[in-house]
C-alpha cells in the first residue's frame, strides 16, 4: 500500500466527525467525541520514523540543557547564575541577557512537551519509577566503575533517556473504547448479514 502524500496525510480532524484522507487510505484519527480525545490509529507512518521524529528532537533537547562537554544551557547560564546567586550578587536584568531567557523558555517548552507525552505513555507513576531508574541506573555506574569515566555514563545516560523519550513520543494513543475491546484480527471479525 503507497503511503499518501505529505498534503493529504496529516489532514487535522475536527472532533465531530471522521475525515477519510483519500478513498484507498484508511482514517488517519479518530475523533468521535465519545470516545475521548483525538487518537491515532492506522498511520500512514511506520513506528520507526515516528520514533525518529521523538528521539532525535529529544536527543538535541537533552543535550542543549545539559552535556558532560560543558556547552550547554546548565553550563553556560545556569551554573554562573547560581554562583552568583550564593554569593548574593544576582541581579537578573543585569546578568541574563535576551538571547538567554529565549533559549531558557524554548527549552522549558521542549521539557513540558516530552513530560505531557511521557505522562500520556507511562503516566505519573511510571514517571517518577522512570526518573528513578535512570538516576539509580548512573548512580551504580558510577559507583561501580562499570564504564571507563562519568563522561562516558553521562553519555549513555542522556542517550537512553532520549531513546525512552523517542519511545513515548512513538507509542500510538489508545482511546478508552479501544483500550476495553480486544484486539481481534482482521479476518475474524465477520459482518452479520442483511
Amino acid at each position: 500500500m503507497a503511503s499518501p502524500s505529505l498534503d493529504t496525510a496529516f489532514k487535522l480532524c475536527d472532533s465531530t466527525r471522521k475525515i477519510e484522507v483519500e478513498a484507498s487510505q484508511p482514517c488517519l484519527c479518530s475523533c468521535n467525541p465519545t470516545d475521548g480525545p483525538c487518537t491515532m490509529k492506522n498511520r500512514s507512518l511506520p513506528m520507526s520514523a515516528l520514533f525518529a521524529l521523538g528521539f532525535f528532537p529529544a536527543l538535541l533537547l537533552m543535550y542543549a540543557i545539559f552535556n558532560p562537554e560543558g556547552m550547554s544551557y546548565f553550563q553556560n547560564v545556569l551554573k554562573p547564575l547560581w554562583k552568583l546567586a550564593a554569593a548574593g550578587k544576582l541581579k537578573i536584568s543585569v546578568h541574563l541577557n535576551s538571547v538567554q531567557a529565549f533559549v531558557g523558555v524554548c527549552l522549558a517548552i521542549g521539557v513540558v512537551f516530552f513530560t505531557k507525552q511521557v505522562i500520556r505513555f507511562v503516566g505519573v507513576a511510571g514517571l517518577l519509577l522512570a526518573i528513578a531508574f535512570f538516576g539509580t541506573f548512573y548512580w551504580m555506574l558510577m559507583e561501580q566503575k562499570l564504564l571507563p569515566s562519568e563522561r562516558v555514563s553521562a553519555h549513555l545516560i542522556l542517550l537512553l533517556v532520549s531513546v525512552f523519550l523517542g519511545v513515548s513520543v512513538a507509542w500510538p494513543v489508545r482511546s478508552q473504547s479501544e483500550a476495553s475491546e480486544p484486539a481481534l484480527p482482521q479476518e475474524t471479525v465477520s459482518t452479520p448479514p442483511q
